[in-house]
Order: C-alpha cells, then structure tokens, then sequence
C-alpha cells in the first residue's frame, strides 16, 4: 500500500489553467503522485470534462510549479481491479 506523507516544510506540485487547478501530492517514496484535477468555477466540471485531452493532462502533471500551500483532503481510498 502506498501512503502519502506530508512534512511541514514539504513542497507540492500547483498547476492553474484559465478553468482549473491541479495540484500533485507525492506518496512517501516520491517515486509516485496522485495529481488531483479541479474546475475554478462551482459548477464548472462539464465543461472542464469537455475540455479534458492529453495535452491538458501532460500541463498538469508536467509543469513543476512547486509552491507550499495549505490544503484539507478528506480520507479516501483508491482500489483498482484489472482482468487479464
């Protein structure tokens, strides 16, 4: 299991476009990241769906705006099952 382990002065990954966020958070290796994609506006997910490609992807996951910020997550769990 991997687990994502912050210390205070631990830096983490911000990225802004014109509709939204991403912010990657490393796991304790630093080997991994969870990048967690969000619309600016309320009700702005539908249209950030629409917008959703490769490129959008590779901006957020690539550019390395490391700034300190403060964030609330709640817990959650991921599971994946893959059928070969």
């Amino acid at each position: 299991m991997m687990y994502i382990v912050s210390e205070e002065d631990e830096k983490w990954n911000f990225t802004e476009g014109d509709n939204w966020i991403c912010l990657g958070i490393p796991y304790k290796s630093r080997n991994s990241w969870l990048h967690v994609l969000l619309p600016t506006q309320k009700f702005g997910l539908a249209a950030l769906l629409k917008e959703f490609n490769s490129d959008l992807l590779k901006k957020c996951i690539m550019e390395r705006n490391v700034k300190r910020i403060r964030i609330t997550l709640p817990v959650f769990q991921i599971e994946n099952k893959v059928d070969f």
